[in-house]
C-alpha cells in the first residue's frame, strides 16, 4: 500500500515530475517512472517486466497506469508474454516524450464486457494455465489485475492491484520462489 501511495503522490503532484531512461529500466525504478507526468527516453530505451517470471508483480499501480495507457490487449501481451517494451513501441504507444499523465486522464474509461474482451481473457487464462500449469500463481494475479482493473475506474483498479499482490504474497508457491 505504502508503495501505490508513493506513486499515487508523484501521479497526482501539481508539481511535473519528469523521468530520464537512456537505457534498461525495471522493477520499483521503471514503476516510479511510469508515475511522472513524462518520461524522456532515447533509442536505447528498455522497459523490462520481468517480476511475474520472479513469483511476483508490479505492485506500485504500474499494471493500472499501464492498462489506461496502453491498453489491456498491449498489457496483457507485454507482461505475461514478451516481458519488455522496447523504445520504438513506447513511442507508439505514446508512453514517451510526451505528457503521461493527459493520456492517463483521457482513458479513464472502462472497458465494456463484450465478446471480444471476454474472448481475449479466455485466451489468457487458457495458455497461462498450459504454460505454468498453475505453479507460477504470479501470472494469474498479473492477468486477474488487468481483467477486473479494465472494467473499473481508475481508484478501484488499484485497489484490485493491492488485493491481488496480497493474494500473491499468501501463495505457497510465491513464498518458497522468494525464499
Amino acid at each position: 500500500i505504502l508503495f501505490q501511495l508513493i506513486t499515487k503522490t508523484i501521479e497526482d503532484s501539481h508539481i511535473n515530475f519528469v523521468s530520464n531512461i537512456s537505457n534498461i529500466a525495471q522493477g520499483p525504478a521503471l514503476e516510479i517512472a511510469l508515475s511522472c507526468k513524462k518520461i524522456i527516453a532515447n533509442n536505447k530505451t528498455i522497459f523490462k517486466f520481468e517480476e511475474v517470471d520472479n513469483g511476483l508483480m508490479p505492485f506500485f499501480g504500474s499494471i493500472q497506469r499501464l492498462l489506461r495507457l496502453i491498453g489491456y490487449k498491449n498489457v496483457l501481451d507485454t507482461l505475461l508474454n514478451k516481458k519488455y517494451i522496447d523504445y520504438e513501441s513506447a513511442k507508439s504507444f505514446k508512453v514517451v516524450n510526451t505528457n503521461i499523465s493527459d493520456i492517463i486522464k483521457v482513458n479513464q474509461k472502462k472497458n465494456f464486457w463484450d465478446q471480444s474482451f471476454t474472448n481475449t481473457f479466455i485466451f489468457y487464462n487458457s495458455k497461462i494455465h498450459s504454460k505454468t500449469k498453475n505453479k507460477l500463481p504470479a501470472y494469474n494475479a498479473v492477468l486477474s489485475c488487468i481483467f477486473e482493473g479494465a472494467v473499473c475506474g481508475y481508484e478501484a483498479a488499484l485497489s484490485i492491484e493491492r488485493k491481488w499482490l496480497q493474494w500473491l504474497l499468501k501463495q505457497e508457491n510465491t513464498i518458497k520462489k522468494l525464499n
